[in-house]
């Protein structure tokens, strides 16, 4: 299979020799739509800037959502604590202080899950 017509089913080249090749860019009519490629040079609707920005804003919510995970650990803590681990008191008075933002971040998009399913 060619690198080209890779592109057209949705692979990597990379996984062309590890599954066979199954239709990802197919709608209920059996027609083909255009497809997000990396290695594709024609314009895709991953070109969109609707797209883009729902991309940048998933990659921020990642962000944040592991920033505020490292910010549990202490930069001031000796080896002992941190290869036994924090303890829950410990954890839960870390995310008070930062009033469980990544909780409710994720509530919110909970929410918006559910009322966009």
């Amino acid at each position: 299979m060619s690198l080209r017509t890779a592109c057209n089913w949705g692979l990597s080249p990379l996984s062309l020799s590890r599954t066979p090749p199954a239709p990802s860019c197919m709608d209920s009519a059996s027609t083909w739509l255009p497809c997000c490629s990396l290695w594709d040079s024609s314009p895709t609707w991953s070109m969109n800037p609707w797209v883009r920005l729902l991309n940048l804003l998933f990659g921020a919510l990642a962000v944040f959502h592991l920033a505020y995970l490292g910010s549990l650990f202490d930069i001031d803590a000796d080896d002992t604590v941190e290869e036994q681990g924090y303890s829950m008191s410990y954890t839960i008075y870390k995310w008070s202080e930062l009033s469980w933002a990544s909780h409710w971040v994720t509530f919110g998009c909970w929410v918006f899950y559910r009322l966009i399913g």
